[in-house]
């Protein structure tokens, strides 16, 4: 929000466009920690008609007015943010490549910044730190 409400919860909210407007999710990302050298974070999201999130993109006032239920809303609301004033602090592209590898879903993004790239290897599990070691064997290869 513009006082930076989200942040001080240790939030970010998040429109991600995938094949340019193909689809869309919000998601709310919060509480992250590092534990062993895996990074761990909340995560909840929802799926959004495209061209509903680029009206949100457009005016971030309008994320109020979608239509319910909604996971990311409804979290919002729990968290006492659901009335937070949002604004649009920019935006990067994004180019993830998901690879499905020893039953685990592994996903690498090449994330494009006005100030330069980051690259990312993400992997969605239950056992996180099973699935550093796996992921590692990678970087070993």
């Amino acid at each position: 929000g513009r006082r930076s409400e989200l942040a001080a919860a240790s939030a970010a909210l998040r429109l991600r466009f995938y094949n340019q407007d193909r689809y869309c999710v919000l998601s709310l990302k919060r509480k992250p920690s590092m534990s062993g050298g895996v990074s761990l974070v909340e995560e909840v999201e929802h799926p959004l008609d495209p061209l509903l999130g680029r009206a949100c993109v457009a005016d971030p006032t309008q994320l109020a007015c979608l239509p319910r239920p909604n996971r990311v809303l409804e979290r919002l609301e729990e968290l006492g943010l659901g009335r937070v004033g949002l604004v649009c602090i920019g935006g990067f592209k994004n180019v993830r490549t998901v690879h499905e590898w020893k039953e685990l879903r592994v996903e690498v993004d090449e994330t494009l910044y006005e100030f330069g790239t980051c690259y990312e290897v993400e992997c969605e599990s239950e056992k996180p730190l099973e699935a550093k070691g796996l992921i590692e064997e990678i970087g070993r290869a």
